[in-house]
């Protein structure tokens, strides 16, 4: 994701889907930044604990990074076998 513009970021926010399913909902990830696209830096890793009996937007502190973008990968999901994401959002 290109935010368009150098930021400082703290953290990011992942809100899985709202439409009552687990398919694809996030539970494993990795969140990179980067400040040219090319180059990229791993800010955070971990588990997003019960998301089934709590499927809400769920926020991920980390030590500040300059950045311009930023990648969350999935690397793994409830069921299936795709990501399904609502909203990601970066803290400033």
């Amino acid at each position: 994701m290109d935010m368009g513009e150098v930021k400082t970021l703290k953290g990011f926010t992942y809100t899985p889907r709202r439409d009552g399913t687990f398919h694809g909902m996030v539970d494993r990830y990795v969140f990179q930044t980067s400040l040219d696209g090319k180059t990229w830096k791993q800010a955070a890793e971990g588990e997003f604990g019960n998301l089934r009996a709590n499927p809400i937007e769920q926020s991920v502190p980390f030590a500040p990074v300059s950045a311009r973008y930023f990648k969350f990968i999935a690397t793994h999901v409830l069921e299936l076998n795709h990501a399904a994401v609502a909203e990601i959002g970066v803290l400033e």
